[in-house]
């Protein structure tokens, strides 16, 4: 019973965490996290996280690929991110399914400037697009269209913007009607693009 000592607490998870143990090292991240009041606490939180993570630490690895995805870190922590956030987009990690790693890993390999790292953003909404997502369908038609993570392919894109708008999307019909009309990797055809018009 009694009160909760949390700088008592603070100060063990920091022993410990000095002492090579991982989990109290994620641990001690949280506890800097929730008493984090400055750009600068808050960073050196993430950054005991990002060791424990280096010491093998699963849970501390997704966390800190979770802080990166919204934004931390530079081009250095974006790669190690990715590299930590792979085996859970094939696991997933606790109650989080698989896609939702999935959808962290792409918007990293998107931020990364690394070539591999767009082509495997690219794989991966392909994978979701013929499962049926719809955003992951105009995202792939956009990188399709720019030539990112691998060749520029406009008829593929409208090949995945059929498959969109097959699925019921009026985001890929509206996204397609432009391609009819501009001649975009598919013959010009304005009937057909006024008629997605009107569906979106």
């Amino acid at each position: 019973g009694g009160d909760v000592d949390e700088e008592a607490g603070g100060r063990w998870l920091d022993e410990a965490a000095a002492a090579g143990l991982d989990m109290a090292g994620a641990e001690f991240g949280h506890f800097q996290l929730s008493r984090a009041d400055s750009p600068e606490s808050t960073d050196a939180a993430i950054q005991d996280i990002k060791q424990a993570a280096l010491l093998g630490d699963g849970d501390a690895r997704f966390e800190f690929a979770h802080f990166v995805a919204n934004g931390y870190g530079d081009q250095t922590d974006i790669r190690q991110a990715i590299q930590w956030l792979e085996p859970f987009a094939v696991t997933g990690f606790g109650e989080l399914p698989r896609e939702y790693a999935q959808r962290l890993l792409i918007g990293l390999c998107l931020r990364s400037e690394d070539a591999s790292h767009l082509k495997r953003a690219r794989e991966l909404l392909e994978s979701a697009s013929k499962a049926g997502d719809e955003d992951a369908s105009l995202m792939l038609a956009s990188l399709l269209e720019n030539g990112i993570g691998g060749p520029v392919d406009l008829a593929g894109a409208v090949h995945v913007l059929k498959r969109a708008v097959a699925d019921g999307s009026e985001a890929a019909a509206y996204t397609l009607g432009f391609a009819y009309a501009n001649g975009q990797g598919i013959d010009v055809d304005y009937t057909e693009a006024r008629r997605l018009w009107l569906y979106a």
